[in-house]
């Protein structure tokens, strides 16, 4: 509990320093921060391993699964 509350404190000072200095940047370099930060959260290696298993449901395979993550991948990116 104590490292969540240090995260808060953390966020928020520097929240309250950086804001003014980001103003001044344009949308698309803030954008740029934005998709670099979160580069590590598409994970590509489970759409890889469920294209492996590439097989209906009744055969083993993973295809529901496959096809379910790339419509919420392409949702989450497009809307």
């Amino acid at each position: 509990q104590m490292s969540g509350l240090m995260k808060i404190v953390v966020v928020g000072t520097s929240l309250s320093f950086f804001t003014p200095v980001l103003y001044y940047l344009p949308k698309a370099t803030l954008a740029a921060i934005i998709l670099r930060s979160t580069w590590s959260l598409v994970d590509f290696k489970t759409a890889r391993e469920l294209w492996a298993a590439w097989k209906p449901a009744r055969l083993g395979g993973l295809k529901r699964d496959f096809v379910v993550w790339w419509i919420s991948f392409f949702l989450t990116i497009f809307m």
